[in-house]
């Protein structure tokens, strides 16, 4: 599944934010989604990859209510790598990415 990089993220319960990244794992593999809330001063969680039920180019599908995605951790910066990606990349191409920094 292609998971779309600023995109709406919807909850059973309605609009929730945007997404704003993926986590991937040390094997490559996506791990998380990263959402915002929404409002000018949206927390940006880290929400499981296993919350996602479906996603177009526009708008991501969670399982979830907005109450239990605020539940999910905050993204702390520090604690990761940040590597620049484009608006949409299927998990191929996060593998191609991520590969560069093998070297």
């Amino acid at each position: 599944m292609d998971i779309p990089i600023r995109a709406e993220v919807w909850c059973h319960d309605g609009v929730a934010g945007r997404s704003t990244g993926v986590v991937f794992n040390a094997a490559k593999q996506v791990t998380h989604l990263l959402g915002q809330e929404r409002g000018w001063q949206g927390a940006e969680r880290i929400v499981p990859v296993r919350h996602v039920l479906r996603a177009t180019e526009d708008v991501i599908f969670l399982g979830c209510t907005r109450l239990e995605l605020m539940a999910c951790d905050p993204f702390e910066e520090h604690e990761f790598v940040s590597v620049p990606l484009e608006n949409r990349l299927s998990p191929e191409n996060y593998r191609s990415v991520l590969d560069r920094f093998d070297d």
